[in-house]
C-alpha cells in the first residue's frame, strides 16, 4: 500500500512540488503573446510530465493533475503560432535530442501553414477561373485603363505567391498593385496580414488603417474590413485573431451577416459544429434581410451540411 503514496521530501510530497510546477505552467501558458519565456515554459512542462509519469507508475492517483496538464497542452496548441513567433530560433536551438511534441511546435506551425496555404491556393484557383471570365468580359466591353489591368495582374499574382508560401514575394506583388491602383482596399488588407505574418507590425497597422479609410464611407464598411481580415487570418491559421474579428464585427453591426459568417467558419475550423450551424443559420437570415442572395445561398448550404452531420453524430453522454 505504501507504494501508492508519493514520496515525502522535507514535509512536502513530490506530488505537491509537481502541483506547484503545474500551477506555474497554467500561469505561463496564458502569457504567450505577451513576452512569455518560451524555453522556461517548455522545460517546466517537461518536468511536470516526467513527475506525473513517475508518480503514476508508483500508483498515485493523479487524474485531476493529468487533466490539468492536458488543458495546458491544449492551450499551448492553440497558441503555438504566437509562441513560435516569440521564440524565433530559440525553439530549435533549445530543443532536446529526445523531445516531446511540444518541442516541435515550429514544425507543427509550418505544417499548418502549408495546409492553410493549400486551401488559399484552392480558393484562389477557383476565384481565378471566375475572375478570368469576368476579366475577359470587362476587357472586351469596358476596356479599363492599362494601369488598372496591371494592378489586377499583380493582385492575382500576390494571391498565388502567398499560396505558395512566399510571403515576401506576395508583399512585393500587393505593393505593386496598390502603387498602380491605390484605392483597392482588399489589397491593403492582404498587405496588413502579410506584414503581420512576417513580423512587421507597424507596416501591418498602416495598411489596415488604409483599408479602413477607403471603406469608411461604405455601408457596413468596418464590418466588411473585419470580415476580409478575419478570413485571411483564418486562412493562415490564426484562429484567435479570426475569432476576435468575427466577434468585433458582430458587436459593431449585429444586423449585418458578415460577422456571423466569419464566426461560422471559425467555429467549424475548431470543430464546434453546433455553433457553426447556428452562425450560418443567422447569416442566412440576415443576408436575406439585406438582399444579399449569394451569401444567403452559401450560408444555407453550409447550415444544411452541418445539420446533416450533427444528426448522424453519436449523442454525447455525460
Amino acid at each position: 500500500m505504501t507504494g501508492k503514496h508519493p514520496p515525502i521530501t522535507g514535509g512536502r510530497t513530490l506530488a505537491d512540488e509537481m502541483r506547484d510546477d503545474l500551477a506555474q505552467c497554467e500561469d505561463r501558458v496564458v502569457q504567450i503573446g505577451a513576452g512569455a519565456d518560451g524555453l522556461a515554459l517548455l522545460r517546466l512542462i517537461d518536468r511536470v510530465a516526467d513527475e506525473l509519469e513517475r508518480l503514476e507508475a508508483r500508483g498515485v492517483d493523479l487524474r485531476a493533475e493529468r487533466a490539468r496538464l492536458e488543458h495546458v497542452l491544449g492551450q499551448l496548441e492553440r497558441r503555438k503560432r504566437k509562441l513560435v513567433a516569440e521564440m524565433g530560433g530559440a525553439l530549435a536551438a533549445g530543443r532536446p535530442a529526445e523531445a516531446r511534441w511540444w518541442w516541435h511546435l515550429d514544425e507543427r506551425v509550418a505544417a499548418d501553414r502549408r495546409r492553410s496555404l493549400k486551401r488559399v491556393a484552392t480558393v484562389t484557383l477557383a476565384g481565378l477561373v471566375l475572375l478570368a471570365l469576368v476579366y475577359v468580359l470587362y476587357d472586351r466591353f469596358i476596356a479599363p485603363p492599362p494601369h488598372i489591368r496591371q494592378a489586377s495582374a499583380h493582385y492575382f499574382d500576390g494571391e498565388q505567391t502567398a499560396s505558395e508560401g512566399d510571403l515576401p514575394g506576395a508583399i512585393e506583388q500587393f505593393e505593386a498593385a496598390v502603387t498602380l491602383d491605390p484605392e483597392r482596399s482588399e489589397a491593403y488588407v492582404w498587405l496588413g496580414v502579410l506584414y503581420e505574418a512576417t513580423g512587421d507590425v507597424d507596416r501591418a497597422e498602416i495598411n489596415f488603417e488604409r483599408a479602413r479609410a477607403f471603406l469608411k464611407d461604405d455601408d457596413g464598411g468596418e464590418t466588411y474590413f473585419l470580415f476580409q481580415r478575419g478570413a485571411l487570418y483564418l486562412a493562415f491559421d490564426d484562429i484567435d485573431a479570426a475569432e476576435q474579428d468575427a466577434m468585433t464585427a458582430i458587436e459593431a453591426a449585429p444586423d449585418r451577416p458578415e460577422g456571423f459568417f466569419l464566426l461560422g467558419n471559425v467555429a467549424e475550423r475548431v470543430g464546434d459544429l453546433q455553433m457553426a450551424a447556428a452562425a450560418f443559420q443567422q447569416t442566412a437570415a440576415l443576408a436575406e434581410a439585406a438582399g444579399e442572395d449569394a451569401l444567403r445561398a452559401t450560408a444555407l448550404m453550409r447550415f444544411a451540411t452541418l445539420s446533416e452531420m450533427l444528426m448522424t453524430m453519436p449523442e454525447q453522454k455525460d
